[in-house]
């Protein structure tokens, strides 16, 4: 299952289902849970999201070609957003192999390098 945030002009951010190149307007169905990303995942704490969304009659829900929404931004025109809301976001570091190699290659003292690519790293979890 695949959801996105998209902006309607005269309805503002919506939350939308996207299928088979189509994004239905999850939001419209005017069930609280799907009033927003952040009600969505507040609401699977206690039912799953299959659930949630697959008791919807997509074929009631306004629709748009997901073609159409993906433009730059304006407030004017159908757009998609971000995929949050409300959710806290925390920045991880998130380095690749090549990445690591680079900075070996870079350092005068590599061993220091090594090191901080090698140790634990706390596990991530959302919160």
């Amino acid at each position: 299952m695949q959801l996105c945030r998209f902006h309607l002009p005269e309805d503002g951010a919506r939350l939308g289902l996207v299928s088979d190149g189509m994004v239905y307007d999850l939001t419209a169905s005017s069930t609280p849970e799907l009033a927003s990303l952040a009600a969505l995942l507040d609401a699977s704490l206690h039912t799953p999201i299959s659930e949630i969304v697959g008791g919807l009659a997509l074929d009631t829900l306004p629709v748009y070609p997901f073609v159409d929404l993906e433009r730059e931004p304006s407030t004017d025109v159908p757009h998609l957003l971000p995929p949050l809301d409300r959710q806290e976001v925390w920045a991880a570091g998130v380095t690749y192999a090549w990445s690591r190699e680079a900075r070996v290659r870079e350092a005068v003292a590599k061993d220091v390098y090594v090191k901080v690519y090698d140790a634990e790293r706390p596990e991530l979890f959302f919160k």
